[in-house]
């Protein structure tokens, strides 16, 4: 016998999900694909191979490939790598050891740089990435992972890999490593708090030497420096640990320091203090994503160029630009857009992308007058970028500030100002509401203004003086829920004159995210992460209906998208397009599934201005026509 509540869940599912020929559905079409991205650059070794040969090997973490690069001749050669490529070592005896993330199980590999083959050596269960490797004075490699923040023991001569166990309880990040000349290992440990765990294999020992003032979240940072010493210092400092480094020596003795110039090796090409040196004396002055710059002993350069293309990667978010033109960005950062008055592509040169494109994610963007309005991961890096007729030009406007890391939603107002939903730095719970102001770059961060909530979501009515935020109970990565208190995603009405919270009303109990908000005249929907839709009644913030569709999750970054011209609501579930009226908010139904949608990340949607959606399919931008709409320009490739 089928139980009640099982039985009102298939008849809900039936009812929302109606039976209708391919013509029913409108018309889709793939209107571009993303941009080729440039190489993301992550870590680099250099070694001598069997000829004596010095060659560098480079990592290339969100392509998952490497770089053989012959420092004499400049040859090149490309590996490709199961999974991020996070950990790389070349060892005295000139072999190359790479840790990668996957999931389940990280991995790690032996690249032979002779042969230019990987060979897969272990597989470190349920854990998802082998952040890094260093080697020990007897050979052997050290390494952490996460999310288990183990220590792992590898001996490369009998091949054979022991796990040490977690150096933190609780704690996800084993993200940074060092090994001193004496042999102890240090690692970098963090999210909820900041730790340095010493282990010494002499006597299987372990403690942490992380002053207790200096304890907050994020991580620690950890590097073996050039004399010899490890350094440490706060991902995010306390008012102790503000300016201030740990010291240690080889004999384990440690000490703090305010040295203004790390000694330390950075784990990035971009943080490294010292050039290596070669066996004629040439150094490495700079090592880029498609360029390596060598300077001689007499002074002279010499530079070595290459291809190292990311590919096109898959569509990461999607909004609306300048004059109804629909902008989306893949990772790591690229942005690009379509016409659709026009039927055109907008493609921006390389050069004109933060960094040229080695920026983080694009959570969100939005545009103000002739403006493009975007912020990054991490460090929530604002940007604009003018997209006048004569010129497209770039502007790095800081970092938001207020402990935020990630911005979610970015919507501007009849006033003139943006504001943005945020998410917190590694291991800080809640996030927060920011304006900007888009003519002077002054911004303003309201760290509670969804107490215990970060803002992921914006939405604005007709009555311009409110704002509506969808929280989540989730803060920056590694934060605890239940730190704060909070067990439930909040919907907040915040006062735009006042700069305040007017009142807030949790819509589903139990719901970690609101995904999506469309603010009526009369009443507010949404759609939680779980894929469950609620309707409020505006005046009151009392939940008049609330119904669970059993049609799939939506996407990280799925959204509601209202077209207020033809009435009509849109969001993705799994890959369905759900469509709801204004006239009728409390009913849902599916309007139309996304063809050859499975395996592929959607992202989206937003509407055009005469009504039809678009979104993201894997690296395909995708427009939605609803039946009986007269059809746009086609796409002009």
């Amino acid at each position: 016998m089928i139980s009640r509540p099982l039985f009102l869940s298939i008849l809900m599912t039936l009812l929302l999900a109606p039976s209708f020929s391919h013509a029913d559905q409108g018309r889709f079409e793939v209107v571009r694909e993303s941009c080729d991205s440039p190489a993301s650059l992550y870590d680099f070794t250099v070694v001598t191979d069997a000829r004596g040969k010095e060659v560098l090997i480079s990592t290339y973490r969100r392509d998952s490939f490497l770089l053989r690069i012959d420092l004499e001749s400049g040859e090149v050669a490309r590996c490709n790598t199961p999974g991020f490529g996070y950990a790389l070592v070349g060892t005295r005896r000139g072999r190359v050891f790479v840790g990668t993330g996957v999931s389940p199980g990280a991995k790690l590999f032996e690249y032979h740089v002779d042969g230019g083959k990987l060979e897969e050596i272990a597989t470190i269960e349920n854990e998802e990435a082998l952040y890094w490797l260093e080697e020990a004075p007897d050979g052997s490699l050290y390494g952490g992972t996460y999310p288990g923040t183990l220590l792992i023991r590898f001996d490369p001569e009998s091949r054979r890999l022991t796990n040490l166990g977690p150096m933190s309880e609780g704690q996800t990040h084993n993200l940074l490593g060092a090994v001193s000349p004496g042999g102890r290992v240090y690692s970098g440990i963090g999210m909820q708090r900041q730790a340095v765990i010493e282990y010494d294999p002499a006597t299987g020992t372990r403690r942490n030497i992380w002053p207790k003032a200096w304890e907050t979240t994020n991580l620690a940072r950890v590097y073996l420096g050039e004399d010899g010493n490890v350094y440490c210092y706060p991902g995010i400092p306390t008012e102790s640990s503000k300016g201030k480094s740990l010291r240690v020596t080889p004999q384990g003795e440690v000490s703090i320091t305010t040295e203004a110039v790390r000694q330390a090796m950075g784990r990035t090409p971009q943080s490294r203090v010292s050039r290596p040196t070669l066996k004629d004396g040439t150094t490495l002055d700079r090592v880029e994503p498609e360029r390596v710059v060598l300077t001689r002993p007499d002074g002279t350069s010499r530079e070595i160029r290459f291809e190292a293309s990311g590919g096109r990667k898959e569509i990461y978010s999607i909004g609306t630009g300048p004059g109804g033109t629909i902008f989306g960005t893949s990772k790591p950062l690229v942005v690009f857009g379509y016409d659709p008055a026009t039927g055109r592509p907008i493609d921006f040169p390389r050069r004109k992308m933060p960094g040229e494109g080695m920026g983080g994610q694009v959570d969100a963007l939005c545009s103000v007058g002739d403006a493009l309005f975007f912020g990054t991961y991490t460090h929530a890096r604002l940007y604009r970028m003018d997209l006048r007729k004569d010129e497209v030009k770039t502007s790095a406007l800081g970092e938001l500030g207020g402990e935020q890391d990630r911005i979610h939603a970015m919507l501007p107002t009849a006033g003139g100002e943006i504001y943005l939903g945020t998410i917190s730095a590694y291991g800080l719970p809640g996030g927060a509401l920011a304006r900007l102001d888009p003519r002077t770059g002054e911004r303003r961060v309201f760290r509670d203004a969804l107490p215990g909530q970060s803002v992921v979501v914006l939405a604005q009515g007709e009555e311009e003086g409110r704002l509506y935020l969808g929280g989540s109970i989730h803060g920056g990565t590694g934060s605890e829920p239940a730190a704060s208190g909070e067990r439930s995603a909040a919907v907040g009405e915040w006062d735009l004159q006042h700069r305040r919270l007017l009142r807030g009303v949790v819509p589903i109990a139990g719901e970690a995210r609101i995904n999506g908000l469309v603010v009526l005249p009369e009443v507010i929907c949404g759609l939680t992460s779980t894929g469950k839709w609620f309707v409020l009644d505006r005046e009151t913030m009392k939940v008049l209906s609330s119904t669970p569709l059993h049609l799939g999750v939506p996407t990280q970054l799925g959204r509601l998208a209202y077209h207020a011209g033809t009435g009509m609501i849109y969001g993705l579930l799994g890959d369905k397009i759900i469509a709801s009226s204004a006239t009728d908010p409390q009913r849902v139904s599916v309007a139309a599934v996304v063809p050859d949608a499975e395996g592929a990340s959607l992202c989206g949607p937003v509407c055009d201005a005469a009504g039809n959606l678009y979104f993201g399919r894997g690296r395909e931008m995708l427009r939605w026509t609803p039946p009986e709409r007269p059809q746009p320009p086609s796409p002009q490739k």
